[in-house]
């Protein structure tokens, strides 16, 4: 089943969406591309898209902490 994303207001990210039953996080770049970011909890996910700077809570609390991939 492909993750529901939804429109972010960000400077670089265009999209994101969660998937609580695989705990992955997907993240679609307006420069192109869409990274997968895998074993991200609920709270972690609820984290980045209740943040105030989307890019800002990616680089500091996802990119390095979870692994990713890009689809």
């Amino acid at each position: 089943m492909a993750v529901q994303h939804r429109p972010l207001h960000s400077s670089h990210i265009q999209s994101a969406g969660y998937d609580p039953d695989t705990e992955e996080l997907h993240v679609t770049f307006k420069r192109g591309g869409t990274y997968v970011y895998k074993d991200v909890p609920q709270s972690a996910a609820d984290d980045f898209f209740d943040a105030p700077s989307h890019g800002k809570n990616l680089q500091s609390e996802i990119i390095g902490t979870f692994t990713h991939h890009k689809l």
